[in-house]
């Protein structure tokens, strides 16, 4: 028996009595683009016929997800796997948890349908997570300008290289729209926007992989989705989505949505520049395919702000 056969045993094991009401009809599988941490398996028992196996990238993570999922999610008129166990294989490994199979068929960029879904989705969550009181950090994080991941922006991008593409201005303007979202209105986040992250479940669109969430401003969460928007109308379905659960927004979505794509795009750019720093570069193909573009997309955003 392999080492990897031999750890899928002990999953199966450890996950059978953390979810004593299942029985599971056979070993976990892997499955997506990162198998060693997600496992497929047939079950009985509580409803279920299946359910998915998922190791947290880290401890820090995994407690955000286990707190969101028993103190706040239950609170909130969206659609999410449910969380049917939690255990921890090895001391020195993030934990794992066992979560409701709500199936393959994640929305596509491609399409307008499904686009208009995710954006109703994220309104409805939006809409009704900013009366939760998030801002204290007691269930997720809160974010800040000052918080690490911004902590080396200003740096990273006075460095004015036209090889690179950076221009003098785009420190500043980094700065600015830093200060603008820190200054607005916060709600509950998913955090990790990326089409993977969601399921299509009888015409709705069902959350996934809530590792990532914290308090903050909307935008966060509009900016990744904003390449692919291609007409503003869409946005009316996030609008929708948010007056749907009561009250209306405080600004624009397209304000919201502006500001995040600038901090989607500089996210993208400052995580190249830091990587090539660090001696770590991704390559002519990662920088053509992710760098490039949301360098164009900066520069195109600036001229509209």
């Amino acid at each position: 028996m392999t080492d990897q056969e031999q750890r899928v045993e002990r999953l199966w094991e450890a996950a059978q009595q953390a979810a004593p009401g299942l029985t599971f009809e056979c070993l976990p599988q892997p499955f997506g683009w990162a198998p060693t941490r997600h496992m497929r398996a047939r079950v009985t028992g509580g409803g279920l016929q299946s359910v998915v196996l998922r190791q947290s990238w880290s401890a820090e993570s995994h407690a955000i997800e286990c707190s969101i999922y028993r103190s706040v999610l239950g609170l909130l008129p969206v659609r999410t796997a449910a969380l049917v166990g939690v255990f921890e294989l090895d001391d020195d490994e993030p934990g794992w948890m066992i979560l409701e199979d709500l199936g393959t068929d994640h929305p596509r960029a491609d399409s307008q349908a499904d686009r208009r879904r995710l954006l109703k989705a994220l309104g409805v969550l939006h809409g009704a997570g900013r009366r939760l009181g998030l801002a204290d950090g007691s269930a997720v994080s809160v974010f800040s300008r000052n918080e690490s991941e911004h902590s080396d922006w200003t740096e990273l991008l006075a460095s004015g290289d036209p090889d690179l593409g950076i221009e003098d201005w785009m420190a500043g303007f980094a700065e600015n729209t830093l200060g603008q979202l820190e200054a607005g209105s916060y709600t509950l986040l998913h955090g990790d926007i990326d089409f993977s992250n969601f399921v299509v479940v009888g015409g709705d669109v069902a959350f996934l992989d809530w590792e990532k969430a914290k308090s903050g401003p909307p935008g966060l969460d509009l900016g990744p989705l904003m390449e692919y928007v291609r007409e503003d109308e869409e946005l009316e379905a996030y609008v929708e989505g948010w007056e749907g659960v009561g009250g209306g927004l405080p600004i624009a979505a397209g304000q919201w949505a502006h500001l995040g794509e600038i901090y989607d795009c500089v996210r993208w750019i400052c995580y190249y520049l830091r990587a090539k720093r660090n001696g770590a570069d991704p390559g002519p193909e990662w920088k053509a395919q992710y760098y490039d573009p949301r360098v164009r997309r900066l520069c195109s955003l600036r001229d509209q702000t």
